[in-house]
């Protein structure tokens, strides 16, 4: 599809009353990179010609009211748009049709069943020639212009008959006595010799271009002087059945031409600023100013000569800085309000410079303006988007923080309390992926729509991000009026939303915190406000709940344990424990499961469920989750060389970790750094992970595949759960959750869920594995389903690495390198570390 070629792009107003055209031929020339405007009617189209004034019209020809002869008529019968194509669409290719469309002003016509390429380049070739166009009588109203003030010889020529006519000035500019025939070859003949050639050959091009030619050139007189000419000539021919007839002008520019090129260069650079230039007189009064000033204000250049400078100034403005005093004469920049001729007021930026005669007389003041609405206006919207949401149009976090603040200081001054209160809304996910987020985000203005009718002028409600809003309560009388405006707040909510002829519901959850009983400064009270909002969530949605002094003492416990962690890394507090897991067919160790642990310096030994929540929910996740892999894979190149060339170390990856843009590239660099073999590595992830972005995430695993590295999707059965994604994943294994264990065999549903998801598995040709196996029975039931792989308390807790590697180290090693036991037995419960860790299957286990 060809592009448009043009520095902005071009465009296309579309008038047809079938939608199917007007989105078709919309889509094609959009593509071609047009901006394009619709219209279905001769009335909507008028509208928006006047309005988006548009390069191009595309034009249906039989439209319902006002046909499109009749638009045509009327879009020609407007001043500027003479130039502009309009390209006349038609169903069949009737010439009376055709001749009509010409008659009423088209440019061309096309039908409607013409392939979305040669439309594109039809359009193309009527932007291009509309701008040479334009061009044309830009070149000609300057042509205009000059003739107006120069002393010019003129001439005509007549090519087929011969016939030549000049001027009297242009007899005299060439020195030829008056009387003496002119004709094309006299004129020639008068051009310098090596100049002669090049002289016929532009007039000769002129007899078939378009825009003619203009040129400078010498010529000899009769007595032998030189003179620069300035010619210029073009063809015309109004009528067919006359002779072709070349027209010009020829000025002798010697004397002149070097002050005149000066004079035209600065004249048409001023003239083509976009910025507003006056000259004043020493009086103040306007000698001169370029068109961008005239029609910044609504007038025409000859309006306004002669006129009072300050007349522009509003003079409800107010005052302006002082001018200089002629004799400083030093630049003003300033400021100020301009009114256009319409009466409208708008910013300008004025800045003016004395200018004086070669004895320091002062002759008046040459001032530029730029009109600076647009500026206001974008420092405006910068403002808003700085301090205002874009989407609800309330305060957003930054000016909240910055009103909580001001707030908190007139609090601490005064000795009065301030409120905080924090909405989170209820299940608002679910909203987003069921009805979408375009539904969403309309639900999120209602919301604020509402909230704001529940708040006071004095109180402040602003948009966090998401679906959290916060309110801040300058005014505090009670506990019990905050309660009130948070109930309201509630039963706003519980009322249905109308959005889009659909029927929408939602609740909140609140959080309420008050400084200074709850916190003392913004970080902390707003803590105690989520904290409150999230045990709100806890009993049930759509309650809110005052922060309470237990609260505070986790708020302040969690706060020391996040400083803690940020120092374990450099105090090396962390370790791993690893927790054997077994092959059910086998009955030897394949495998193990790292373990985070934390020996805290301040809070002991800590277990993953006390701190790794807090872990992915700061940046710690990904130094701490490299230090992890780091050492499970010098561990698993360790256990690979001692014990057994497949044996497997598995490392859980959190969803923060897989999304870093960088990931598989940290995790290559890891592997090269500890030298392990990338399939002793195996990587664990949660459904919920591996299901958001679904292709993105698939090309991240699939690269890992291709580096050999073991993947397992871990908490299996507890969300997405789905076949779809399981056979567009290269995964290896499948571990079944705890959740579905524990119970077993007792439990019917739980283990026709077990079953299932081990016929799964051995249809898809994927490993599954059992975790949480804590008794006998569970183990029994599992190898008798043919379930694949376990691990759990019932066959060893996590441990230490050197006593995971004693205790398998003491252990042969079968014919395959792999471990187990010389003798018999039936699974038993694994002891101490003094005992070896391998169970023998029941001797049917191999039969399943």
């Amino acid at each position: 599809m060809p592009q448009a070629i043009a520095s902005t792009s071009q465009r296309v107003l579309i008038v047809d009353d079938d939608s199917f055209m007007r989105a078709r031929f919309s889509d094609t020339l959009r593509e071609a990179g047009m901006e394009t405007a619709t219209a279905t009617c001769a009335a909507e189209a008028l509208t928006a010609f006047a309005q988006w004034q548009p390069d191009l019209v595309l034009l249906d020809l039989i439209m319902p009211g006002p046909d499109g002869f009749e638009t045509c008529r009327e879009i020609r019968a407007r001043s500027h748009a003479r130039h502009i194509p309009v390209l006349m669409v038609t169903g069949n290719n009737d010439s009376d049709l055709i001749n009509r469309a010409f008659e009423a002003g088209a440019t061309d016509f096309v039908s409607k069943s013409i392939a979305p390429e040669l439309l594109v380049y039809r359009c193309l070739c009527l932007l291009r020639g509309s701008r040479l166009l334009q061009k044309l009588q830009e070149s000609e109203d300057r042509l205009a212009r000059t003739q107006q003030i120069a002393h010019l010889g003129d001439w005509e020529w007549l090519p087929e008959t011969g016939e030549f006519w000049q001027s009297p000035e242009m007899s005299r500019i060439l020195g030829l006595a008056s009387g003496t025939p002119a004709s094309f070859e006299t004129l020639l003949e008068a051009v310098a010799p090596e100049e002669r050639e090049t002289v016929r050959e532009n007039l000769e091009f002129a007899l078939t271009a378009s825009s003619g030619c203009d040129f400078e050139c010498h010529i000899v007189r009769p007595e032998g002087s030189r003179r620069l000419v300035w010619i210029y000539a073009r063809h015309e021919q109004e009528d067919l059945s006359l002779p072709l007839r070349l027209v010009g002008t020829l000025q002798d520019v010697t004397e002149i031409r070097g002050v005149e090129d000066r004079n035209q260069m600065l004249k048409e650079a001023v003239d083509s600023l976009q910025i507003g230039i006056t000259f004043a007189d020493a009086a103040g009064r306007i000698v001169y100013l370029n068109p961008a000033e005239a029609h910044m204000h609504g007038f025409q250049v000859r309006d306004l000569v002669g006129r009072l400078a300050r007349d522009f100034a509003d003079p409800g403005a107010g005052h302006a800085p002082p001018a200089p005093t002629v004799g400083e004469g030093r630049v003003w920049r300033r400021e100020s309000i301009n009114v256009r001729r319409s009466g409208e007021r708008f910013p300008v930026l004025l800045t003016s410079i004395p200018i004086r005669d070669r004895y320091d007389r002062y002759l008046g003041m040459v001032t530029t303006c730029e009109d600076i609405s647009e500026q206001k206006l974008a420092e405006e919207k910068i403002n808003r988007l700085a301090y205002f949401d874009s989407l609800t149009g309330l305060p957003n976090r930054a000016l909240f923080l910055e009103r909580l603040h001001q707030a908190l200081a007139v609090a601490a001054r005064s000795g009065e309390r301030v409120g905080l209160m924090f909405l989170d809304l209820d299940k608002f996910k679910d909203i987003n992926d069921t009805l979408g987020h375009v539904m969403g985000d309309k639900l999120l203005c209602e919301v604020a729509h509402r909230l704001e009718n529940c708040t006071r002028e004095s109180d402040v409600l602003a948009r966090l991000g998401g679906d959290e809003f916060v309110v801040l309560l300058t005014v505090v009388v009670s506990q019990t009026g905050v309660a009130a405006a948070a109930q309201r707040m509630l039963d706003s909510l519980a009322a249905p939303f109308q959005i889009d002829g659909r029927t929408v519901y939602t609740s909140a959850s609140i959080g309420i915190a008050f400084y200074p009983d709850d916190s003392h400064d913004a970080s902390s009270l707003f803590c105690s406000a989520d904290t409150a909002m999230y045990h709100a969530k806890k009993e049930g949605r759509a309650h809110f709940r005052l922060c309470s002094a237990d609260m505070n003492r986790k708020i302040v416990h969690r706060v020391a344990m996040e400083t803690s962690l940020r120092r374990g890394l450099e105090r090396e507090e962390f370790f791993l424990h690893y927790q054997p897991q077994w092959d059910l067919k086998s009955g030897v160790i394949v495998g193990a499961e790292a373990l985070l642990r934390w020996q805290s310096a301040e809070f002991g030994l800590m277990y993953p469920a006390d701190f790794v929540p807090l872990i992915e929910n700061s940046d710690l996740i990904f130094s701490i989750g490299d230090w992890v892999l780091r050492e499970a894979c010098s561990q698993a190149r360790k256990w690979a060389e001692t014990v057994a060339r497949d044996f497997r170390v598995a490392v859980n990856i959190s969803g923060k970790q897989f999304k870093q843009p960088e990931f598989v590239e940290r995790l290559a660099g890891i592997i090269c750094a500890t030298g392990v073999d990338p399939a002793s590595l195996e990587l664990e992830f949660t459904e919920s992970v591996i299901m958001e972005h679904v292709s993105r995430t698939r090309e991240k695993l699939n690269q890992l595949k291709r580096m050999g590295i073991q993947l397992t999707i871990d908490d299996f059965g507890t969300g997405y759960s789905s076949l779809n994604y399981l056979k567009h994943f290269e995964v290896d294994r499948i571990k079944i959750d705890r959740s579905f264990v524990a119970d077993l065999p007792d439990s019917e549903g739980d283990a026709a869920i077990v079953k299932a998801v081990v016929n799964m598995g051995r249809i898809m040709n994927l490993k599954v594995l059992a975790e949480g196996v804590e008794t006998a029975e569970q183990l029994e039931y599992l190898a008798e389903l043919g379930c694949d792989e376990v691990q759990g308390y019932f066959l060893a807790r996590p441990m230490a690495v050197e006593d995971l590697s004693s205790g398998i180290s003491s252990l042969p090693v079968g014919t395959e390198g792999v471990l187990q036991r010389s003798e018999p037995a039936v699974p038993v419960k694994v002891l101490e570390r003094a005992n070896p860790w391998a169970y023998v299957p029941p001797a049917d286990a191999g039969n399943v």
